[in-house]
């Protein structure tokens, strides 16, 4: 019988990356990202628990999006910093601090992005 994986609530994928800029021959700065890591997270949009009521309103009137993602630890995504990005369904994400969860298995990354 074939075993089934049980993702439970990481179940999106999000992609970790870290600007690699090139410089051309005039000293003009290109950015170009390279992918740090793909993996399975819980989303969790913020301000839809209830909390923070005040700043996710007015969040919404400047155009601010906000979540956070739940991750494994892993040697993988060990190098993920709040200077790289996070993409998650075709939106760049700004990484704006992590922290660990639980007893260093877990990592919880929170982001923002603007409304385009």
């Amino acid at each position: 019988m074939a075993r089934k994986n049980k993702i439970g609530p990481m179940d999106r994928k999000v992609t970790f990356q870290s600007d690699s800029p090139t410089i051309s021959n005039t000293g003009a700065r290109t950015a170009s990202f390279s992918t740090i890591a793909t993996v399975w997270a819980q989303w969790t949009p913020k301000g839809l628990t209830g909390d923070e009521g005040e700043d996710f309103e007015s969040n919404l009137e400047e155009g601010i999006s906000q979540g956070t993602f739940k991750i494994r630890k892993s040697s993988e995504v060990s190098s993920v910093s709040v200077a790289d990005r996070a993409v998650f369904e075709s939106r760049n994400w700004d990484i704006v601090n992590i922290t660990q969860d639980g007893r260093n298995n877990r990592l919880i990354i929170s982001v923002e992005t603007r409304e385009q």
